[in-house]
């Protein structure tokens, strides 16, 4: 089946035509802005879920989704959602900074915040995260023989390059292993 998901902006009365899952642990509960994404079959355009997880903001320009394998990755202010289509498993993992974009590979989906790039694999399991990059966007431009080719924009420096190794985001062990996300199910 192929899937399509989107942001929608609705009201709290909305009639959802689909399961809804909540999928906001109870350390976004103190936040009253709440965000939806609709998961549609892309052929019949028959909602499949809603996704509901509140946030600071009502709305964000640090968001992006992207529909990769049987996972649906969300990148919105400055946390990741992963949801498994096919499980209901919901993975939450918080950024050092607001999200900016996604670069998929074929084992690997790369997270880039404003200053970090983070690394999970196909099972939606947390791999690493780099050192500090930059400190106002960090964009990737490819990935070949294993390795990360981008740049990292910096207030006064402006734009740096730089190459990092897939495997492990040139971070040691003991950065590797800190536990950083939060994981829970829905059913």
């Amino acid at each position: 089946m192929t899937i399509k998901a989107y942001f929608k902006e609705v009201k709290a009365h909305y009639n959802f035509q689909s399961k809804r899952i909540i999928i906001s642990d109870q350390s976004s509960s103190q936040f009253d802005h709440f965000t939806f994404v609709i998961i549609e079959n892309q052929k019949t355009g028959e909602e499949l879920y809603c996704l509901q997880f509140t946030s600071e903001h009502n709305c964000s320009v640090f968001r992006d989704l992207v529909v990769w394998n049987n996972l649906l990755v969300i990148g919105f202010d400055n946390f990741c959602y992963i949801f498994n289509l096919e499980t209901e498993h919901v993975v939450k993992y918080k950024l050092n900074s607001f999200f900016d974009s996604f670069f998929i590979t074929e084992q690997h989906v790369l997270l880039s915040s404003l200053s970090n790039i983070d690394c999970f694999n196909s099972d939606a399991v947390f791999m690493w995260r780099s050192e500090k990059l930059g400190n106002e966007s960090i964009k990737i431009s490819k990935v070949e023989n294993n390795i990360i080719y981008g740049s990292g924009k910096w207030d006064e420096a402006g734009w740096k390059e730089f190459q990092l190794p897939l495997s492990t985001g040139g971070v040691g062990e003991k950065t590797k292993k800190k536990s950083i996300f939060t994981s829970f199910f829905k059913k």
